[in-house]
């Protein structure tokens, strides 16, 4: 893909988010609500200012390496946090992200936070606070694009989102997996939701088989329910769209499970 020139602004005004930290949000809900993924390299520092500022503290030039999800039709696009902020992101020059960023009002206009899912490509942690702790995050990275180019490979979209969170009870069903054998790593349903967040239908989009999509389509109607992160259904729209991803392990988790719900680290 041609290498895109696009421009990271991250500024303070996110009001979603405010001054505090990340709540717990799910990898389903990151990649949900994030109307662009890519792999960029930070080439050009803008701004770099310690004040606050309603335009933002830091701004910097990034090439896109690699679209994972979304569009850019234009050449340059803003993005949006305070680095001042608990939930802030600084992204220094030359370094490399997987970046989650979000629309704002102005068109090719974006944001992004410490509670998007973005990461550090290139990160290097200190072995004196943390040891043997790099090769663990490298291996995250790995996995996170391993990941992603498989959502891609099957173009994954989800049109109509809220802000939601589900609670599954699928462990016991995919224990019962751990004799299966596939030659996918991943499989990915969609569940369209009503607005009182009842299941109105599960779309397979990549399973693992025939067999254990129709038992987990099963599993999932009587197993799982949604809710919203406000406290209220009334916002949630009709045909709300959900994305759940099993993951075959290479070898069993520390619950004996072969294949496993991604939850929140690929």
């Amino acid at each position: 893909m041609k290498k895109v020139l696009f421009i990271l602004l991250l500024f303070s005004s996110i009001k979603t988010i405010g001054c505090s930290s990340c709540g717990v949000s799910t990898f389903s809900q990151q990649f949900i609500n994030a109307d662009i993924i890519a792999k960029v390299k930070i080439t050009k520092i803008l701004k770099d200012s310690p004040e606050f500022s309603g335009d933002g503290d830091f701004q910097a030039n990034a090439e896109i390496v690699t679209l994972y999800k979304g569009q850019n039709k234009a050449n340059n696009m803003t993005v949006g946090s305070n680095t001042n902020s608990t939930s802030g992101l600084y992204l220094p020059l030359n370094s490399e992200w997987i970046l989650f960023a979000y629309t704002t009002n102005s068109i090719n206009h974006y944001f992004t936070h410490g509670c998007s899912g973005s990461k550090q490509i290139d990160r290097i942690f200190d072995e004196k606070f943390y040891p043997n702790y790099n090769p663990i995050y490298k291996k995250s990275i790995d996995n996170l694009t391993k990941l992603l180019t498989n959502l891609k490979a099957n173009n994954i979209e989800i049109s109509n989102k809220a802000n939601i969170i589900n609670s599954c009870g699928y462990d016991n069903f995919l224990k019962n997996q751990n004799n299966m054998e596939s030659d996918k790593e991943y499989a990915f349903y969609k569940v369209i939701l009503n607005s009182e967040l009842k299941i109105k239908s599960i779309i397979i989009i990549s399973g693992f088989n025939e067999k254990f999509d129709i038992e987990f389509k099963k599993e999932i109607i009587e197993n799982t329910n949604w809710v919203s992160v406000y406290g209220s259904k009334k916002k949630i729209p009709e045909d709300t769209e959900w994305l759940i991803i099993i993951k075959k392990n290479e070898q069993l988790t520390y619950n004996n499970l072969k294949y496993t719900n991604i939850t929140y680290d690929p």
